[in-house]
């Protein structure tokens, strides 16, 4: 039926494969890049190979049953549209994203630093570290970070492995404190397992002042099982800001784990490949301030209840995907693949925002939350409108009777 809408098995099929492929290496990029590299570039990489995956399936599927334009014209134009790839993915989505991010961050709330009274140093020490830290520079690092405090400060030291212990009470950070942080870490020698939960609810449990603002920072190379929402909803009850670093190079398999229980508390992740930057990360928080919003992940405990700084990142993800109908219509010269059912994909794109947003205030981590919007920006591509132009339109000369709108 002429200007019927049409759907294409081929196509749904096609662009939620292209979709997974793009939610895969995006949720790679975020757990190796998360915390190095600024939210601005993290999320422009993320938006700009998500559109690669995704139109490359497109392309492929245009290849084999040419649906957004006629089959003559596919044939004929197919390589010219693959050349158009690079261009509408990797610049303009990544330009897009940086620019989405960098309006998204932008508020008073990120130039106020947080004050933070106590801090405590939860440390693994399971047998893994002997190969991912075998000149125990975490313990050098934090010896560093506690002299860097002063005596308005408190100050407490907690080691793990096979379970966790106490090493130094939370006490004053005056000159004994320190003496005493660097002697009981000296003698330490790692072995056992890496029991994160345990160190965590010890931490928490130093934390009986209320007046008082802390930070507990955690360091692990590992992951361990933990009971995510009972240690959350302890931090968030106490306002105890959980700040988490990887070290493990490239083989650190709790990234996830982390930033999960870090985005839950109102702190950062960081993963620390090169154990020398360790310092200087943990030198960072001394003067820590919360971590720029990020339009993909969830929100600082600061600013999760601002009612507009959710409107603004539905918006912002309504229209990334909507986007996403531009860069394909520029890539296959066609605007009518833009104009056609218009509002039905700027109405996908507002569901793909709703949906990204309830789920990160109750699902809380990046990626769980994360895969509906990707896979509804795969399927927007799935349903088009059909003029009544066959596969074949074309007259005997091979001239096409009805194709693409040249740019």
């Amino acid at each position: 039926m002429k200007g019927g809408r049409r759907f294409n098995l081929l196509l749904m099929v096609g662009a939620l494969i292209g979709a997974a492929a793009g939610f895969a290496v995006g949720e790679m990029l975020a757990a190796h890049f998360g915390g190095s590299v600024s939210n601005v570039l993290l999320v422009g990489m993320y938006l700009a190979q998500l559109m690669f995956f995704i139109s490359l399936a497109v392309l492929i599927c245009e290849k084999i049953d040419a649906r957004l334009n006629t089959r003559y014209w596919t044939q004929s134009h197919w390589k010219d549209s693959l050349k158009r790839l690079p261009l509408t993915s990797v610049l303009f989505f990544f330009a897009a994203g940086c620019l989405f991010q960098f309006i998204y961050a932008l508020s008073p709330v990120n130039e106020v630093r947080e004050d933070f009274d106590d801090y405590i140093l939860a440390i693994d020490n399971s047998g893994s570290t002997r190969g991912t830290d075998p000149d125990k520079e975490r313990f050098a690092s934090t010896v560093s970070f506690v002299n860097g405090l002063d005596d308005r400060n408190q100050v407490a030291v907690i080691v793990f492995s096979r379970s966790a212990d106490v090493a130094v009470p939370l006490g004053k950070a005056d000159e004994r404190l320190k003496q005493d942080v660097e002697a009981s870490l000296s003698s330490l020698r790692p072995g056992g397992g890496t029991d994160i939960q345990g160190a965590l609810e010890k931490a928490a449990d130093l934390c009986q002042d209320s007046k008082r603002r802390a930070m507990v920072v955690l360091l692990s190379d590992g992951e361990s099982a933990v009971d995510v929402q009972l240690v959350t909803d302890m931090y968030r009850q106490k306002g105890i800001v959980l700040n988490t670093v990887g070290f493990a190079f490239n083989k650190f398999s709790g990234t996830g784990l982390l930033e999960e229980l870090s985005s839950l508390t109102g702190g950062a992740h960081f993963n620390v490949e090169d154990m020398s930057q360790l310092s200087g990360t943990l030198a960072q928080m001394r003067t820590w301030q919360a971590e720029d919003r990020n339009l993909l992940n969830c929100q600082p405990s600061s600013a999760s209840d601002s009612g507009m700084l959710k409107i603004l990142r539905v918006a912002l993800i309504a229209l990334a995907v909507a986007l996403m109908s531009l860069a394909l219509g520029f890539m296959l010269y066609n605007s009518d693949v833009i104009k056609k059912l218009l509002i039905q994909k700027i109405l996908m794109g507002l569901a793909a925002g709703l949906i990204m947003e309830y789920n990160l205030l109750n699902l809380g981590q990046g990626p769980y939350a994360r895969l509906p919007l990707v896979l509804l920006a795969g399927l927007m591509l799935t349903f088009f409108k059909d003029d009544g132009v066959g596969e074949g339109d074309q007259n005997p000369e091979g001239l096409e009777l009805a194709g693409p709108v040249n740019w």
